[in-house]
């Protein structure tokens, strides 16, 4: 999809540029699995975890689509406000905590993309979980 297309051309663009060993991403909204199996394999360096609302969704990208996880590829079945804020109490808590190069946002409900995904505490806690330069 296009717009997947837009989301990936930076993050696998900076992802290859090297900045770090471990390139951090942080996808709310699994899809089908399509971004994370695409960073898995356009970027070797990535570490990505994903977050999906819906269990349907994941099971159906597993045994479909080809998703899976492994150390370099997580899912937590989560609402993504909900993990959001999660991570951003970690990062208030520890300078040691998880921090992302980039935070990819795929959220959709069906009918549109959800209040939650759109509100001011979801954007501020994605801006806190951002690392330098993220």
């Amino acid at each position: 999809l296009r717009y997947q297309k837009d989301m990936l051309g930076k993050t696998v663009s900076d992802c290859r540029a090297g900045r770090s060993n471990h390139f951090r991403v942080l996808l709310i909204g699994l899809g089908g699995g399509a971004i994370p199996l695409y960073l898995r394999q356009h970027c070797k360096q990535a570490f990505i975890e994903s977050v999906e609302v819906d269990t349907n969704v994941a099971a159906l990208a597993r045994r479909l689509l080809g998703f899976y996880e492994d150390a370099r590829c997580t899912l937590e079945i989560n609402d993504g406000l909900a993990a959001v804020r999660d991570r951003a109490r970690a990062a208030a808590a520890s300078p040691n905590a998880t921090r992302y190069d980039f935070v990819l946002v795929d959220c959709f409900d069906g009918g549109g993309i959800p209040t939650s995904c759109r509100s001011a505490d979801f954007v501020a806690g994605l801006l806190r979980l951002l690392a330098p330069g993220g």
